[in-house]
């Protein structure tokens, strides 16, 4: 964490965010794959929803919704090769 300059309050425990923050960004290419644009929807989807301004928060999730149900099926169709 100190690596990146980043910190998480005392009581964050998501391990998704966790890993990321540990693994994630050390790739500059990180991310591109369908894989990791859901990954990176649900990061954007979990920190939409500590976004006080509801209306906003209701729209980043809708986005990142959206991200993740486009390259669903792309994941699901590797995973099945």
């Amino acid at each position: 964490m100190q690596k990146l300059g980043l910190y998480l309050d005392e009581d964050e425990d998501n391990p998704v965010l966790l890993w990321l923050f540990r693994h994630g960004w050390e790739d500059p290419g990180w991310g591109r794959s369908p894989a990791g644009q859901v990954a990176t929807a649900l990061i954007i989807h979990e920190l939409a929803g500590r976004i006080t301004d509801d209306e906003m928060s209701r729209e980043l999730k809708a986005v990142a919704g959206k991200i993740m149900e486009s390259n669903a099926g792309k994941v699901a169709s590797a995973a099945r090769q």
